[in-house]
């Protein structure tokens, strides 16, 4: 299981189906190589007397919580609160029309909001480059890999509690969120507000190492094998 929220949520799951539960192992993941290879992704973003940028990098989606954050984005906005926002993911017509309505609404109207679609890898990498807070107060994740990524290119981080987004706040760098607008507005602007605060959470989300998809493979295999040897290794 990727994390221990996916453990559970199996587990679970195989007790509401009468089903008998399977030895479980927790095998976390690790941000793609593309981030990895980067060029120097854990240097943090020097704070600027500029409007900083918040950026999202998740698919368009009512699980991602998308009209909270509008709400709470329109709210600071009107109070005067100057900041950017920009949104990098594909969308969800099932469940995401709204949210997309809604951010070709605020865009119309003058909000500095900027939304295009799909992006490339690339596109994706320079924008946590860009970016001075990474929002991401979702209301499921089964392990937020976003949250892993905006940390290791030096961002503070604004998440939720919901599912294994409590495992990416125990590993520090992060502002737990609730994920009404009203608590979202609240911590956005907090950290909006205390660019030193923004630095105590990027210093902690860089004590953390960066696990990648590498070290992942690498102990996949070991399970593998020490469950089911190759015929070299008999």
């Amino acid at each position: 299981c990727i994390s221990r929220q996916s453990e559970g949520d199996l587990l679970r799951f195989l007790k509401r189906a009468d089903l008998p539960a399977p030895e479980t192992i927790v095998l976390p993941l690790g941000a793609p190589s593309s981030v990895l290879d980067s060029q120097s992704p854990r240097v943090p973003k020097p704070i600027s007397q500029q409007p900083p940028t918040v950026l999202m990098v998740v698919s368009i989606e009512a699980r991602k919580n998308h009209l909270a954050v509008l709400d709470a984005c329109e709210q600071l906005w009107t109070e005067g609160l100057a900041f950017n926002l920009r949104l990098m993911g594909l969308l969800n017509r099932a469940t995401g029309t709204a949210a997309a309505n809604r951010i070709r609404e605020l865009a119309a109207s003058g909000r500095p909001l900027h939304w295009k679609g799909p992006a490339s890898q690339q596109e994706i990498i320079d924008a946590y480059r860009n970016a001075d807070i990474f929002l991401y107060p979702s209301l499921y994740e089964g392990f937020g890999i976003p949250v892993m990524e905006a940390k290791a290119f030096g961002l503070p981080v604004i998440t939720s509690n919901k599912g294994a987004l409590q495992e990416r706040l125990m590993e520090g760098g992060c502002l737990e969120t609730e994920t009404t607008p009203r608590e979202i507005a609240t911590s956005l602007k907090r950290l909006i507000l205390e660019p030193p605060l923004r630095h105590r959470l990027v210093q902690e989300g860089r004590k953390q190492p960066v696990r990648s998809m590498a070290i992942v493979a690498a102990e996949l295999r070991q399970l593998l094998e020490a469950r089911w040897p190759s015929p070299k290794a008999l």
